[in-house]
């Protein structure tokens, strides 16, 4: 609707507004056809609508507020002209132009409103349809700044977590800084140091069952943690050796402990302990009468104490050359036995069987001979050598010598010997002896 004034607007009468002349476009100038055109009908069409609302609203306002008395007549008076909007051709909009002033068309101003009313009824559907992309624009827009929102919220939360679960790790408290890192899965290096959390806490727990002398369940768990960046695992688990030979030996089981205490090598006193136990097996065996084994155990311990002279103690004195034992019931006065040693050095010890019954041992020096008197029969003779005597018991022991002598150019291991008879047995390196041998287990001399 056009714009009208009503009395109640105005302080003064209002008088008809004079007819606008429209100025016709001169004759050389052609009708706008451009693009600038229709941006310029456009305009005006919106300009022109707005005007409609505003006026519309105005009608409204003063019907509502008129009075229900006669309205009293006020004559016109003169307005200032009013200035119509203009198109980009220079033409006036009808709309500004007032109600009761007659209005003549050209065809060029009915050519440009024919225009701007088609163009407006085309682009309506396209104006309807925008608003739905709009919308979808607007949520889709909506939908990333919330997700932006989450993502940068999310990142804050995790590297506070990240942040305190590092203190927590540094204040040692291994368990909530676990707890923070495991949460973070792959946030950052999360997963190293949750491993890491968790390795100090088997890391106490281990060191609590030392402390407490559980040492083989604490070796255990520092066993599993051999691969973490944990730097004295290899010493906490030689402790645990260390304790774990400790109570061995404590416990009795010397041969154990000595065991651990070697393999722990340069470790503390390992070596001094290994020792120990060591020379205690060998007092041992000594007590219990194995002097060759109590021997070479003192003497695999030789500077530690008094180990040197443990080990001599083990060895017997040499016996004097001459006969150590005979059985009575084998003495006859009529018949002998003569053995004659003539090696330079050394010393042999002889053992006499009578059908496998002992029946006399004898000991000779280099260079010494000795004469046995015994019943007449067949005799054999085993002979033991060596530089380590432990007695008559075990002789010259595992390291000797030992054979069984052998008669009649060495076709025989039995002599015989009759009434009145002498048989004079001469041992010697060279051929003037008269008897050979041949080997015998140390375990059957």
């Amino acid at each position: 609707m056009p714009k009208r004034y009503s009395p109640k607007h105005a302080s003064e009468p209002l008088e008809p507004a004079e007819p606008v002349e429209l100025e016709e476009p001169k004759e050389s100038e052609e009708p706008v056809e451009s693009d600038e055109a229709d941006e310029a009908v456009e305009a005006e069409e919106a300009v022109a609508s707005e005007e409609a609302d505003e006026s519309d609203e105005a009608d409204e306002a003063d019907e509502a507020a008129e009075p229900s008395e006669p309205v009293i007549a006020v004559e016109p008076t003169e307005t200032p002209a009013l200035t119509a909007p203009m198109t980009l051709d220079g033409f006036p909009l009808p709309e500004s132009i007032p109600s009761n002033t007659p209005v003549t068309l050209t065809p060029e101003e009915e050519f440009i409103l024919a225009t701007a009313a088609a163009k407006t009824a085309d682009e309506a559907p396209l104006r309807k349809n925008r608003k739905p992309l709009i919308i979808a624009v607007l949520t889709v827009s909506a939908i990333l700044l919330t997700a932006l929102g989450f993502f940068v919220n999310s990142e804050v939360h995790q590297n506070n977590t990240y942040q305190d679960a590092m203190t927590q790790f540094e204040q040692e408290n291994y368990e909530l800084a676990y707890s923070g890192f495991s949460s973070l899965e792959d946030y950052r290096d999360s997963t190293f140091w949750a491993k890491l959390s968790s390795d100090f806490l088997s890391y106490e727990e281990a060191i609590a069952l030392y402390n407490a002398g559980d040492f083989k369940e604490a070796r255990s768990l520092f066993a599993q943690l051999s691969t973490s960046q944990i730097h004295d695992i290899s010493e906490w688990i030689d402790k645990c050796d260390y304790g774990i030979a400790d109570k061995l030996y404590k416990n009795g089981n010397l041969e154990e402990a000595a065991e651990a205490f070697e393999k722990l090598g340069d470790f503390s006193d390992s070596k001094e302990r290994a020792a120990q136990c060591r020379y205690n097996l060998a007092d041992e065996l000594f007590k219990e009468g194995e002097r060759e084994e109590a021997y070479f155990a003192f003497i695999e311990l030789a500077g530690f104490k008094d180990s040197e002279a443990r080990a001599a103690a083990c060895l017997a004195p040499l016996p004097e050359s001459g006969i150590l034992y005979q059985d009575p019931e084998s003495y006859f006065d009529f018949c002998a036995i003569r053995i004659d040693y003539r090696y330079s050095s050394g010393a042999s010890y002889y053992k006499i069987y009578s059908d496998e019954r002992l029946v006399a041992t004898v000991f000779l020096h280099a260079n010494t001979s000795v004469r046995i008197y015994l019943l007449p029969g067949n005799y054999s003779i085993k002979e033991g050598g060596g530089n380590l005597w432990f007695g008559e018991d075990l002789a010259f022991g595992s390291t000797g010598w030992y054979s069984t002598l052998l008669f009649a150019n060495g076709t025989t291991d039995t002599i015989t010997l009759d009434v009145d008879e002498l048989v004079t047995i001469t041992i010697n390196a060279t051929s003037t002896g008269n008897v050979s041998s041949k080997p015998e287990d140390p375990s059957s001399f």
